[in-house]
């Protein structure tokens, strides 16, 4: 984008292969938009920093595939779901501080997976509520994670020497599924 980009309350999708898929060198203005992101290929996702609204990563697999994400702000809703008829895995790289205001989910269809990574870099990471399903999983390496809703871990999370903080102040949060053995917590506040 070099000029203005109005998506209003449209979808985008970004299915290429060269990285990065959304190059950002003017102005975006996502209101209630959905970016959808089913490049089936390894690549860095923006160049730049924008802000998102949604964000959903829900690729067919034909390979395990890896996508890097540079510290963006997304306002609404993270997504990974990738799809695939054999055991593939896309892993989501984080390469930066990313915030996401609504809800993240961390899944897989079918016989696919996918993993969230904070690197070896331990970006933080921060959502309102977070939900790794069967066949997700979160790496959180030394992170620090801000939750401020609920935890509902049905998958994998290999805490590190991470530490999650929790800093939800109303009632009704709630943290279920996996919080012992290998996906226990390494520092909780």
């Amino acid at each position: 984008v070099a000029g203005t980009l109005n998506l209003g309350s449209n979808t985008l999708t970004l299915s290429g292969s060269t990285s990065p898929l959304f190059n950002l060198e003017g102005t975006f203005n996502q209101t209630n938009s959905t970016l959808v992101v089913t490049a089936d290929s390894s690549v860095s996702l923006f160049s730049g920093t924008p802000t998102l609204y949604h964000l959903s990563l829900s690729p067919t697999l034909s390979s395990s595939r890896t996508y890097n994400l540079g510290g963006v702000a997304i306002e609404g809703d993270l997504n990974i779901n990738p799809t695939s008829a054999s055991t593939h895995t896309l892993t989501l790289n984080l390469s930066g501080h990313t915030v996401v205001s609504g809800d993240t989910t961390i899944t897989g269809t079918n016989q696919s997976a996918s993993v969230l990574s904070t690197t070896t870099s331990n970006h933080s990471f921060s959502t309102r509520n977070l939900s790794i399903g069967e066949n997700g999983a979160m790496l959180a390496n030394n992170s620090s994670l801000t939750i401020s809703g609920s935890w509902n871990n049905q998958g994998v999370f290999t805490a590190g020497t991470s530490s999650v903080n929790f800093t939800s102040t109303t009632s009704g949060k709630t943290l279920s599924g996996n919080m012992s053995g290998s996906s226990s917590f390494y520092k909780v506040s």
